[in-house]
Formats: structure tokens, sequence, C-alpha cells
């Protein structure tokens, strides 16, 4: 087994985070929620803010020009 299999884990992670510039994602916390998880060590959080933070958003725009905003997401999660 390559470690990650038999493993499950379900519940959700809660993120807040930024939107700056050109829309890139700058997460600012991240915590779980509802947390159910099998063996092994595995965080929901990290997971969930790695995710966020390879998204990229249209940026919010004040007069024309990128303005940073805050966010907040939940991200549910059911691996087997």
């Amino acid at each position: 087994m390559d470690g990650k299999r038999g493993r499950r884990c379900r519940g959700l992670a809660a993120l807040t985070f930024a939107v700056v510039g050109l829309g890139h994602v700058f997460p600012a916390a991240a915590r779980e929620r509802d947390l159910v998880l099998g063996p092994g060590p595995f965080s929901l959080a990290d997971a969930a803010a790695k995710a966020l933070r390879s998204w990229t958003y249209r940026p919010a725009l004040l007069d024309g020009k990128p303005v940073p905003v805050c966010s907040h997401l939940v991200i549910s999660f059911d691996v087997q």
C-alpha cells in the first residue's frame, strides 16, 4: 500500500482568504470542522489550503483597478 489507501477521511474545512492583485488567492486561516478521520495523519485544512492556493479568481475592481477582498469558503471532503 502507498500509505494513503485504506484511509477514510470525511469532514469540512473552513477557509478564510484574500483575493489580491490579479486574482491570486492568499489563505489567511484554515480550520477543520465536523471531522472524521481514518488511520494515519491527514489534515483537511492543509489539503483545502493547498487546493485554494492553486485557484485564480476574477479580481474585484474599484475605479477599474484591482482591490483586495476577503472571503470565506467551506470545502466538504469525503475521501475513501
